[in-house]
């Protein structure tokens, strides 16, 4: 990052319009298929996450970002910036999944305990066996 502001065209999901935002970015950070640019917009000081499909428009401003003191990627999300904060124990999802569907999972996987197999013949579905942290 070239700690330079962005001019950016974005479009909310809550607003359903474009919104011109002057962002201050941090991170970047790829979850999933989406990845996120994690600034501050305009004079806030809390950090948001702007999806990168949902700029229109972007600009480089020649004027330096603001920063956040002590601001750490890996410790923001694992205190649950995406989702709950971990709490160390696990959950274990048993699914069966339709054929045509299961190529999400094997493309983006959810945990590094997943397994895919198949039933018992005769069976349409795919089992789907995945160990998160909660």
């Amino acid at each position: 990052m070239q700690q330079k502001q962005l001019r950016v065209s974005y479009l909310s999901r809550s607003k359903s319009g474009y919104k011109a935002l002057t962002l201050h970015p941090q991170s970047l950070v790829s979850r999933h298929a989406v990845s996120y640019l994690i600034a501050m917009a305009d004079d806030y000081e809390d950090l948001r996450h702007f999806a990168l499909h949902r700029i229109k428009q972007a600009q480089i401003l020649d004027a330096p970002v603001r920063t956040r003191a002590n601001h750490d990627i890996d410790s923001y999300i694992a205190d649950g910036a995406f989702a709950t904060p971990l709490s160390g124990q696990t959950v274990e999802l048993v699914a069966d999944i339709d054929p045509q569907t299961i190529w999400l999972p094997r493309e983006t996987p959810l945990s590094d305990q997943q397994s895919i197999m198949p039933l018992p013949e005769g069976n349409v579905p795919i089992a789907l066996s995945i160990t998160i942290a909660r």
